[in-house]
This record gives C-alpha cells, structure tokens and sequence, in this order.
C-alpha cells in the first residue's frame, strides 16, 4: 500500500472497514503485509476498526504479535483501542502469538504491559506460557507478571 493512494482513497470517501472475501478489510491487510505506521494510522484515523477480526478471527493486534517488524504497529493498535485479551477462533490471543516468536520479547513485554491476559488458554488448553517459556528474558516477564508455574503448560 503506497501512503498518497491511501490518503486519496480515505479523503475520496472510500470505505475503510470493507471486507474481501475472506474477510479482510484494509486494516487487517495493512497489519499482515507489515504496511507502514504511517499507513496504519491514516486508517485508523480514516474510521478503521482496530478490533475487525478476518475469516480466521484474527484482529490487527493478533496479526501484528505475529510479525517480527511491526512493534510500533502492535503498539499504536493498543494505543487505539485494540483488544489485548481479543481470541481468534484458535482461541489465541496476542500474547500467545508472541509468545511462539523466537524474537518476541519486545512484544510480549507490551502485551503484559497493556494487560493482556498471561493465564489465557487456546483450543487445547495450553497458555502463552506453554507456548513459548524458555528459561530466558521472556520467563522472567512472566514471572513479574505474576506466573508461578513455568513449567505446566495447562496452569
């Protein structure tokens, strides 16, 4: 997405919450294609809905815990209104998609920062912590965050 179609298209009158046919709106494909901040914030602005889920349930804020590049996105997400706790239909929330990234420190961080629930359970009934604990920088975010059983993946 080029910044100056987007404007043009907001300022034209375009609607920003049509969906595609699986479910996709502009928001959604701007969060998954790693769009600019920039971009982000023009359709937010423009009247998006942070909390829009796809055909999946994915929401921006899901999709954008998933990407390795788009901190500043998860972040202005939150900022606007995301649902840090929202479910897709795996039953996974942010905080549990960061949890799987190798590189997700920074996110699970503001994930916990912003209230995300550390105890939530997915279609199995395993937590972000079943998920994703590995001793390291992340178990201790866990632990400040009040997590006492690291190594049961169904607490």
């Amino acid at each position: 997405m080029d910044e100056y179609f987007v404007r043009l298209l907001i300022d034209g009158g375009a609607n920003v919450n049509v969906r595609d046919d699986m479910g996709y709106t502009p928001l959604l494909t701007a969060t998954e294609r790693a769009s600019s901040e920039a971009i982000v914030r023009l359709l937010i602005d423009g009247g998006a809905d942070v909390n829009a889920k796809d055909g999946f349930g994915n929401t921006p804020l899901l999709i954008a815990a998933i990407r390795a590049d788009s901190e500043a996105i998860l972040e202005l997400l939150v900022d606007q209104g995301a649902d840090v706790n929202a479910r897709n239909y795996s039953q996974h929330t942010a905080l549990i998609t960061a949890m799987e990234r190798a590189d997700g420190e920074a996110v699970v961080r503001l994930l916990l920062d912003r209230g995300d629930n550390v105890i939530a359970r997915d279609m199995k009934g395993v937590t972000a912590i079943g998920l994703g604990a590995d001793g390291g920088a992340t178990e201790e975010l866990l632990i400040d965050n009040g997590v006492t059983d690291l190594f049961n993946p169904y607490i």
